[in-house]
């Protein structure tokens, strides 16, 4: 993992490929969307949708992740904090 992360890191490894993916925004407001496809009865379906964002002015970091092959709509939803709260 690289010293200065945003919201998110990605890293991804693939069986047969020599160098790992590893990505993450650009900016301090940015997020990512990955889709991830499989094989299901001889044709090829979109299977996960995993997505993270921000909202509420940038201090909530979200990933939403979604059953697209089952149609569902959320099947995850995992919330932290940017910044560290004060009490």
């Amino acid at each position: 993992m690289p010293r200065n992360v945003r919201n998110f890191w990605v890293e991804l490894d693939v069986d047969g490929k020599r160098t790992p993916v590893a990505t993450g925004p650009r900016r301090s407001d940015g997020g990512f969307r990955l889709n991830i496809w499989m094989r299901d009865q001889g044709h090829v379906r979109k299977a996960l949708t995993i997505g993270g964002f921000t909202e509420d002015d940038d201090e909530v970091l979200k990933i939403l992740v979604f059953d697209d092959l089952h149609g569902e709509e959320c099947v995850a939803d995992l919330k932290t904090f940017r910044h560290k709260e004060v009490v």
